[in-house]
């Protein structure tokens, strides 16, 4: 690439940066500008400009210093970042005072040097992540509070998780699967004792009218954290399966984000869903849904077991142990 145009007309630092900005500026499509740098977005690269600084800690007012820090930035960033630090270029001044980038027939006067890079999305950064991941929560929660409650009976909710509970049990102790019975039997048993001792919960939900028509499979792979964020893959077949508390299916979220290794993320949705409607359900209860979630989470890893095109069956038996553990958190 050669890039060519305006003179520097001054010896002063920082009237000389100016220009060198306003240079790159007119050659890239984006410019962003930093506490100690200026970086120039292209469509296939970044160029980083060091400023003339001047701290006790760190000289930047000649070039021969910008020089030896760009050089040392080059070669400590490769361990972490390999290849995406590429080069430095020299950005050249004429005879007739022009400024040229990587024009390598032109000879000059190097007026300064730029660390060349290969261009990464600035959306995929961790501060953006986070950004997103905000922003994601925050159009969830007002999808939650804008829904209309789910016209359900508090005995039909509580008599839904006694349903599924069973329903859990009942295909985790096939013995084809080889899971732990014992296990299984106790996790289902705990939920039960819940299930009971704690109704009142579960028709508190229905009565304040937090039953909605949500998601329904709300799991890190659906959430995509584009501009805006959007959230695919809405479970299409049940009415039912979708008519779920908000905070049953954030904590499903969470649960499946722990799998991944990280739960810390998902917890921006569930508390900002709590912060914004101004819920105050039962910690014991977000456990209870955390554990069923679990098991059935650990019935769906078995199933994989029953289908004669899946090879890994191994990968599906340790998951649905690993969410068996999970599920045991409820135990007394």
């Amino acid at each position: 690439m050669s890039l060519s145009q305006m003179t520097i007309p001054s010896q002063d630092l920082w009237a000389e940066l100016k220009y060198k900005v306003d240079f790159m500026k007119s050659h890239s499509a984006v410019a962003v500008e930093t506490h100690m740098s200026w970086v120039f977005l292209t469509d296939k690269y970044a160029y980083k400009l060091k400023k003339p600084n001047s701290f006790p800690h760190l000289k930047l007012d000649t070039l021969g210093e910008r020089f030896v820090n760009a050089q040392t930035e080059l070669q400590v960033n490769q361990r972490l970042a390999p290849g995406v630090y590429l080069e430095l270029v020299p950005l050249v001044m004429d005879e007739e005072n022009q400024l040229h980038l990587e024009n390598y027939d032109i000879s000059g006067k190097v007026v300064e040097w730029l660390i060349k890079m290969k261009r990464i999305s600035f959306e995929l950064t961790m501060e953006q992540v986070i950004v997103k991941i905000t922003e994601a929560a925050r159009n969830l929660t007002n999808f939650y509070l804008t829904e209309p409650s789910v016209k359900i009976s508090s005995e039909t909710y509580h008599a839904r998780f006694l349903q599924y509970v069973e329903e859990n049990r009942s295909a985790l102790t096939l013995p084809k699967y080889g899971l732990d019975l014992k296990l299984v039997n106790s996790i289902q048993a705990a939920q039960l004792r819940f299930l009971h001792s704690h109704r009142d919960l579960f028709y508190q939900r229905v009565r304040e009218g937090r039953i909605k028509e949500c998601h329904g499979d709300l799991r890190p792979e659906h959430i995509c954290l584009t501009s805006p964020p959007v959230i695919i893959d809405r479970l299409e077949f049940s009415h039912d399966l979708r008519s779920l508390d908000p905070v049953d299916e954030l904590t499903y979220l969470m649960l499946e984000c722990e799998m991944l290794g990280d739960f810390s993320l998902a917890r921006n949705f569930l508390d900002t869903y709590l912060k914004e409607s101004q819920d105050r359900v039962s910690p014991e209860l977000i456990v209870f849904y955390k554990s069923f979630r679990a098991a059935l989470r650990a019935k769906i890893s078995v199933w994989h077991l029953d289908d004669i095109r899946v090879s890994n069956k191994e990968k599906w038996k340790k998951k649905a142990r690993n969410y068996l553990s999970l599920a045991e958190i409820i135990l007394e």
